[in-house]
């Protein structure tokens, strides 16, 4: 019975290390913040954009 148990611990165990290939990136959206940037400076009104968490977009990853 403890074999049974070990064994499917291992195959857990290494069925949790695998991973995924990566089919995407992350990247910050550069558009995004110029244009909310530009539209903080042309405002009437006193805007101060402080980034905590800025936009990002999808992209494919370079092939090395």
């Amino acid at each position: 019975m403890k074999i049974y148990a070990l064994v499917i611990l291992l195959v857990f165990g290494l069925a949790a290390c695998s991973h995924q290939p990566v089919s995407h990136r992350y990247v910050i959206d550069t558009a995004k913040v110029q244009k909310v940037e530009r539209s903080a400076r042309l405002s009437s009104h006193t805007v101060d954009i402080i980034w905590v968490n800025p936009p990002t977009k999808r992209t494919q990853p370079s092939k090395n």
